[in-house]
Formats: structure tokens, C-alpha cells, sequence
């Protein structure tokens, strides 16, 4: 459609135009032109445009629908995500540990090394007669201990070997053979009678210096054995 003003523009020669066809009146003998109203202008131009369009109608080449068209339906791709299953976190439960007083250690005690006597022997074996030997009664025999001296003094020519305590056996107090040193042995033999009884019969001989007996063990208290079994000749093997 044409702009309002330029409507106007083309509608008002167009209506003086026809006016003077249809009235047959002359430019010259066209009487002075009464004043309008100012909307009769406006009036006649709109019945005129209604008679025009009434005799050319227009034809419409295309409806507009007013609703759109809708286009290819989409079918929604459905996308499944994968559900994330938090992996369960391991909780430890710390139990009070029981706690105990720990005591205070009292300080090292010092280490005295251990002082080695002066006089102590230890037994070695027996050379002749072992403990528990058969024998007739009334019979001599010789009795041999072997001997170490683990004392740290010399065993000289004053140390003798003496009964100390059992049956002494007719056995007589001897001296050593020959000096004894620390870490040395030495064999010391005793003279002896077998009781005329039988049975068992043990005694028990030691070392002595100054009138004073020592022997073996950590205290150098115990004596050096002979031990017999008298026994008749009919029971002897």
C-alpha cells in the first residue's frame, strides 16, 4: 500500500480531475471554490480510494497462514549416562590403646668382673680307680686324680693333698710332684686299703696350703672323690 501523504498527493488531482468531467465545468468559467472543512478533504478521498479499489479489485497471490509451518519432527537422541557409584570409602575406627606406665629405668648397674681366687683347682678325670670300681675287702690300691689349677697362684713345693672328709681308707696326706702353674695339670696318687666290710665306701680328699683346703667348684668347696664297692671274692666276677 501506498504511503498515506503520497495518497493524498495523487488522490487530489485525480478527484478535481473527474469533478470537472462529471460537473462539465470550464477552468475558466470555475466559480471561486467554497471553503471546505477541513476532515471533507480527507472524507472524500477515503470514499474514493474505496470506490477505486471496488472497481480493480486485487487479487491476493498467496496467504500468509499465520501460524508457521512446523518443520520434519525430530526424534530426541537419548543419551544414557552412566550412573557413578561412589566407590565406599573404608573408615577405621582407632580404639584407644590401653596405656601402660612404663617404669623408669634405673641406671645400669656398674659390671664388676668376676675375681678369680687365688686358690681354686677343677677335676679333670680319673686315672685309676673311677667311682663305683668292685673290689675285694682289705685290698691296697693306688687312687690317681688328674687336677687343673684355675686359681691365678702357683701350686708349689708347701701345697699337699690331704683327706678332707668320709672314710679316709688308710690313705695318707701327700705333696704335689711338682709345681703347678695357672692353666696347668697335674696328677696326684693316693695310697689307699679297701675296707674289710662290704658295701659302699667313699671319701673326699682336697688340696691345702696354710692349714687352709680348697678343691673345685666356683667357691673351690668341694672335695675330690673315690668311691668303691667292697664286695666278697665268692661275688666278684
Amino acid at each position: 500500500m501506498l504511503p498515506a501523504k503520497k495518497f493524498l498527493g495523487f488522490l487530489l488531482p485525480a478527484y478535481l480531475l473527474i469533478s470537472c468531467l462529471v460537473g462539465s465545468c470550464s477552468v475558466l468559467s470555475e466559480p471561486t471554490p467554497t471553503p471546505q472543512p477541513p476532515g471533507l478533504v480527507s472524507t472524500i478521498a477515503a470514499q474514493t480510494w474505496s470506490a477505486f479499489e471496488s472497481a480493480n479489485p486485487v487479487t491476493p497471490t498467496s496467504t500468509i497462514s499465520p501460524f508457521a509451518t512446523p518443520g520434519p519432527t525430530e526424534t530426541p537422541t537419548v543419551t544414557m549416562t552412566p550412573t557413578v557409584t561412589d566407590t565406599p570409602v573404608l573408615q577405621l575406627t582407632l580404639q584407644p590403646s590401653l596405656t601402660y606406665p612404663v617404669p623408669l629405668r634405673s641406671p645400669w648397674p656398674s659390671v664388676t668382673p668376676t675375681q678369680i681366687a687365688c686358690n681354686v683347682a677343677q677335676f679333670v678325670q680319673d686315672v685309676t680307680i673311677p667311682d663305683g670300681t668292685r673290689m675285694s675287702p682289705n685290698k691296697r690300691f693306688v687312687k690317681i686324680w688328674r687336677i687343673m689349677n684355675t686359681g691365678t697362684c702357683s701350686w708349689g713345693k708347701h701345697y699337699t693333698f690331704d683327706f678332707a672328709s668320709g672314710e679316709r681308707m688308710k690313705g695318707i696326706e701327700t705333696g704335689l710332684p711338682h709345681r703347678v702353674d695357672p692353666g696347668e695339670m697335674v696328677d696326684i696318687a693316693v695310697s689307699m686299703v679297701s675296707p674289710g666290710q662290704a658295701g659302699d665306701h667313699y671319701g673326699y680328699w682336697m688340696l691345702k696350703v696354710n692349714d687352709s683346703l680348697f678343691g673345685s667348684g666356683n667357691k673351690g668347696d668341694k672335695g675330690f672323690s673315690v668311691k668303691i664297692i667292697v664286695t666278697y671274692k665268692s661275688s666278684l666276677p
